[in-house]
This record gives structure tokens, C-alpha cells and sequence, in this order.
């Protein structure tokens, strides 16, 4: 009945669209998160089931629709192969940016084990996993990998995935692998499309395996968990004190969301974020609120002063050099605030458009990929990095728009490889060769050797530092 309602309500929600004006858009996604409410439902039951020690057994799915029964075996799978019921969730992401949440059923550390959408209004299976090791993972630029292997007494085969959703289906741009005997001598690399398996050679292997490769090492599960929405305990303990929102509605409310983190951080550690144990501080109002709280977390951490590297004990006063400041960074007229360390690492930045405030997200995601930016004596961010061709270095140089969001406006680099070595840039999406005198030329207009990335942002940038947490509070 539940189903049938939201259902309605969402026909109803379309009929008025088309009748005079379209409906909120953040209002609509809310709206149909409701439609797997049963699916939920089903979830819950049988991990509290699990949970109480009774052995599952497989959905009868005779006289099911073929999209029912796909969920229902997908459901049993999951709870019946988790290691922990009390440690699994959900989670709600628009994977494709069609307005539609797609709905996760992941461990709380972030690992999927499935992902459903909705068609006609109705939720769809898209993928599961049946093993309590094997798992989906969320990367940049909404793409979802997957390792698996498996183990005969022929050898072994490691198959790797890269996948996306594309309205409701799953869409595949990779699935390649590497096969070895039962001894572990080296077989083949190969390629797979539409169930054929094709030769590669190592080159192509490896330049398949950068995203994964990158996921198994150190830092690669922060990558997954940056890219991992607010996860909901599906079993939730019982009730405590009352928490707070997480509020960016206005600059006042930022620095004091801000502020609350900061006076939580010093007990936690980036393993605590991994985990999820850092997502209990606040509630939030939406999907784009968590991913604000987690990515400004995540920066800050990093960032923390007094420290070189990850391992490093949080100090003691470190709060106090954690701050903010106010500027005109897009030439409206109105001033951006933006949070940073004493030494002027830029955390995050939020704009006001349309009387609305928001969060320039693209910064800090921009951050977590390519590294802290700097300021050029015109006021321009920049920030160096691998090229995207590989071989080389590449100068990123960004503005922020009137409506908040961060653009590249120039990129320009030197490349090389065992026989070439050429310097090019890239302007309004036109890629053109440059001699190296101009290549320095670009170099010596954005950077100054005797200044840092943070003192070139003190410098040049006109901002003045305000801590949020004062000595002896």
C-alpha cells in the first residue's frame, strides 16, 4: 500500500508538472526514495532475522515477476553473506544525474554488495554481489569498479570491472582480467565485450588497471569513501541524545557546523572517517549536505596543522589554527567564505547564489583529486598535477563562476615521452603546441618560487585569517 501511495503521488507530481509549473527537483528526488520503501522493508527483516541467529532460506520466487524475484534473491544473498547485519546500510545516490536516487545496499565502511534503480516507477535490480568478499566500490566521476577472483584447479582468474548507470541499466566500459595456471605461471591478459574474451598484452593490462590498482593501495578506500553517500544503518541502535544538524544554510551556520567538527576532530582519526564513525555527528537534510560534512571533514583532517603526513598525532591546540575568511572570489560583488588553515590551505569555499548558499563542491573534490591550489597575483587558483595523457606535468589555472561553480580556464603542461618532449595549453577546449619559452612564461605568471601554494594564497590572494576556535576554549 506504501508502494502504491508514493507511486500516486509520483504520477501525481508529473501531471502537475505538466499542468503548470515543474515540480521542486529536490523536493521530487526526496519524493521517490519512498517508492523502496518496500524493498527496505524486506532488507531490514532479513538481516534482523540474520541477526537473531536464524539461518535464511532462499525466496520462494515462483508466480514473482521477473523484476521481484531478482530482488528478492538479491536481498538474500546480501543479508545471508554479510559478516555483520549490525554493520550493514543504505544509501541513496543520483549515479547518473537523471534526478533519480539510485539505492545502495552497502556495509557501512562503504563496500556495495547491490545497486537498484527505478523504471516506470517501479525499483529494478541493477547488480548484486553473492559473496561476503566481493564487492562494488564508488570512484571518481560517478563510476563504480569490482574485482573478483576466482579459483579452480586449473588456476586462476581475476576478472576487473568498471562500470556506470545509464538510466536503468548498468552500463560496462571495462571488464578485462588475467588468467594463471594452478602452479601461478602467467597464462594471458585479456579483454572482455559481450561475453568473448580477447587477447591484451601487459601495456594494455596495466593501463586497464591504473583506477584499480589505485584502489588497492594505500589511500584508495578513502578515494571509495569520498565518492560514498550518507550510509544508513539498517538496524539502528536504540535512541540517544538528540543530534544536531548539519547546517550550511548561511555563512553564520557554516562556521559554527564547522566549528562543532573541529572541536570534535582531535579524538578521531582518518580510520574513524573510513568507517563511517564520524557520520554519527550530525543529521542531514539532504544527500548534498552529507557530502559537504564528509569532503570538509576529510580536507580538514588531512590538513591538520602541525603535522607532515596521515600517521601524525593530532596536536593539542590544533583547532585553533583551523579558520576562516571573507572575499570577493568571483567578481559579483559579494564575498565568498572561505574555510582554511593559518597557513592559507584553502579547505572549501562557499558562495551565495541566488540568495541561496552553497558550497562550491567541485573545489573540494578538486582538492582531494589534484592537491591543494594556489594563487596567482591576479587572483587566479592554480594548482599542478599529473598530466591526463600521462608523461608529464600539467598547470591547472581556475575560476569560480556567478553561479558557484569551479571551471578550469586554462590548463597548459609539458609532456614527454622515450622520443618526444613537446609543451602545449588548453584554452576554451582549443589544445595548441607552445614553444618552451612560452610554456616559462605561463609558468612565471602563476607561480612564485619564493612562495608557497598557502603563502601565495596570503599574498596574493588579500585574505585575512580568523580562527574559529580561540586559545582556552
Amino acid at each position: 500500500m506504501k508502494k502504491l501511495f508514493a507511486a500516486l503521488l509520483c504520477g501525481l507530481l508529473l501531471l502537475s508538472a505538466a499542468a503548470c509549473t515543474a515540480p521542486d527537483p529536490e523536493e521530487h528526488y526526496e519524493k521517490q526514495k519512498d517508492l523502496y520503501d518496500d524493498v527496505l522493508e524486506d532488507y531490514r527483516d532479513l538481516l534482523a532475522r540474520r541477526q537473531a541467529g536464524e539461518e535464511l532460506s532462499p525466496p520462494e520466487t515462483e508466480g514473482m515477476a521477473p523484476r521481484e524475484a531478482a530482488i528478492a534473491e538479491a536481498l538474500h544473498a546480501v543479508a545471508d553473506t554479510c559478516p555483520s547485519p549490525a554493520g550493514m546500510g543504505y544509501a541513496f545516490k543520483d549515479m547518473d544525474g537523471n534526478g533519480t536516487p539510485e539505492l545502495l545496499l552497502l556495509a557501512a565502511s562503504s563496500p556495495i554488495r547491490a545497486i537498484l534503480t527505478l523504471s516506470d516507477g517501479e525499483p529494478i535490480l541493477l547488480c548484486h554481489t553473492a559473496g561476503a568478499k566481493d564487492f562494488w566500490h564508488c570512484w571518481w566521476d560517478e563510476t563504480l569498479l569490482r574485482s573478483t577472483e576466482v579459483e579452480t584447479d586449473a588456476g586462476i582468474t581475476d576478472t576487473y570491472y568498471k562500470a556506470r548507470v545509464e538510466g536503468d541499466r548498468l552500463v560496462y566500459d571495462a571488464v578485462f582480467g588475467g588468467e594463471w595456471d594452478g602452479e601461478g605461471n602467467h597464462i594471458r591478459y585479456y579483454r572482455e565485450a559481450d561475453g568473448v574474451r580477447t587477447d591484451i598484452d601487459a601495456m594494455e593490462f596495466q593501463g586497464l588497471m591504473e583506477d584499480h590498482r589505485t584502489l588497492q593501495e594505500v589511500g584508495g578506500g578513502q578515494i571509495a569513501k569520498w565518492n560514498t553517500p550518507c550510509i544508513v544503518l539498517a538496524l539502528p541502535s536504540e535512541g540517544g541524545e538528540e543530534i544536531p544538524d548539519a547546517d550550511f544554510s548561511s555563512y553564520e551556520a557554516v562556521k559554527s557546523t564547522f566549528k562543532a567538527m573541529l572541536t570534535d576532530m582531535p579524538r578521531r582519526t582518518e580510520a574513524d572517517w573510513l568507517l563511517g564513525n564520524c557520520d554519527g555527528l550530525f543529521t542531514f537534510a539532504s544527500d548534498a549536505d552529507y557530502d559537504t560534512y564528509s569532503h570538509l571533514w576529510y580536507l580538514a583532517y588531512t590538513c591538520r596543522p602541525g603535522t607532515d603526513n596521515r600517521f601524525s598525532p593530532f596536536p593539542e591546540n590544533g583547532v585553533e589554527a583551523y579558520g576562516y575568511a571573507e572575499a570577493d572570489l568571483n567578481g559579483d560583488g559579494r564575498d565568498e567564505l572561505v574555510l582554511l588553515t593559518d597557513t592559507y590551505k584553502i579547505l572549501a569555499i562557499f558562495t551565495t547564489v541566488d540568495g541561496q548558499v552553497i558550497p562550491v563542491d567541485d573545489f573540494m573534490t578538486f582538492c582531494r583529486r589534484y592537491g591543494l591550489v594556489g594563487m596567482s597575483a591576479d587572483g587566479e587558483l592554480w594548482t599542478t598535477r599529473y598530466a591526463a595523457s600521462g608523461g608529464g606535468y600539467e598547470w591547472a589555472v581556475l575560476g569560480i563562476t556567478q553561479q558557484g561553480v569551479l571551471e578550469e580556464r586554462l590548463i597548459f603542461g609539458d609532456l614527454w615521452t622515450a622520443t618526444t618532449h613537446e609543451f602545449f595549453k588548453v584554452e576554451n577546449g582549443q589544445r595548441t603546441a607552445i614553444t618552451e619559452e612560452e610554456y616559462a612564461a605561463l609558468v612565471g605568471s602563476y607561480s612564485n618560487p619564493d612562495l608557497d601554494k598557502g603563502e601565495s594564497v596570503r599574498v596574493n590572494g588579500g585574505l585575512t585569517f580568523n580562527p574559529l576556535v580561540e586559545s582556552g576554549e
